[in-house]
């Protein structure tokens, strides 16, 4: 027997209400950022083969200062550029870019936290959580 795919719409999540979108969007802010992105260009800017094609499309999508800022992410076009894996290239179209910014994305933390445990083992960090909690104010 053949896997039927489902076919999801935004209310299966909650996202058509404001509270649940506004809560989801500020747990996974880079994967909202990547979905408007996503959204946001063309299907004149696919296939992206290069880091430059990167850069190029990031561009038309920015602000005056060549960043895109959103859900608080903020992606600089030469960010764009130089952090973007070049073996997830080429992009073939918007599910691909989204998919591959993803990716982008878990590499990019997986990084960014075997550099802050090599700071800490080496003792130029203190070891203290990633996501603090809020004191209580008694």
């Amino acid at each position: 027997m053949a896997h039927k795919e489902e076919k999801y719409e935004l209310r299966d999540y909650g996202l058509t209400d404001p509270a649940v979108l506004e809560a989801a969007t500020r747990m996974a802010p880079a994967l909202f950022t990547a979905l408007r992105l996503a959204h946001t260009l063309d299907q004149s800017h696919y296939p992206i083969e290069s880091d430059d094609a990167i850069e190029r499309a990031l561009i038309t999508v920015a602000d005056d200062d060549k960043q895109y800022t959103h859900s608080g992410t903020r992606i600089t076009a030469k960010a764009a550029k130089d952090r973007f894996p070049n073996e997830l290239l080429p992009i073939a179209d918007k599910l691909d870019l989204l998919r591959k910014v993803y990716q982008a994305i878990l590499i990019s933390h997986r990084e960014s936290s075997r550099l802050r445990w090599e700071r800490v083992n080496n003792g130029t960090e203190p070891l203290k959580a990633s996501h603090p909690l809020p004191k209580e104010v008694v």
